[in-house]
């Protein structure tokens, strides 16, 4: 599957949905590095990709980069919110669900949580 992905890259059909792919299967193998370079390639390419702000920090807290993965998570988060609110999606007032980005930084150690309207670290980081 890597080398399918890897020569599509190699014959110009770069998008984010490619490089978030080719992340996905390097995590399924283990290379967590490799997977952070695809992800932050597909972020590079579009910022407001929630879902490769969400996987970076899974590969991040793999790699034993919490900063790193609390770092992503929020910033997905953020994106999830800010997206939301452009696109007419939000007619309640609550925040975005961003469900796979709240569920990763929940259950990660008790490092973050995420609360509606507020993200926090325990050391009393606000967003």
């Amino acid at each position: 599957m890597i080398t399918k992905l890897m020569k599509m890259l190699e014959d110009g059909r770069d998008s984010p949905l490619l490089r978030f792919s080719i992340a996905k299967a390097l995590a399924a193998a283990g290379q967590f590095e490799n997977a952070a370079y695809h992800l932050q390639e597909a972020i590079r390419q579009d910022p407001d990709y929630s879902a490769a702000w969400a996987e970076l920090g899974e590969c991040r807290a793999r790699l034993g980069d919490n900063d790193g993965a609390i770092t992503a998570w929020v910033e997905g988060m953020s994106v999830a919110v800010r997206t939301r609110r452009h696109s007419g999606q939000e007619t309640d007032g609550s925040p975005a669900p961003a469900s796979a980005i709240t569920h990763r930084a929940t259950s990660f150690g008790g490092l973050i949580t995420m609360k509606p309207g507020v993200m926090s670290q325990q050391d009393g980081f606000a967003g």
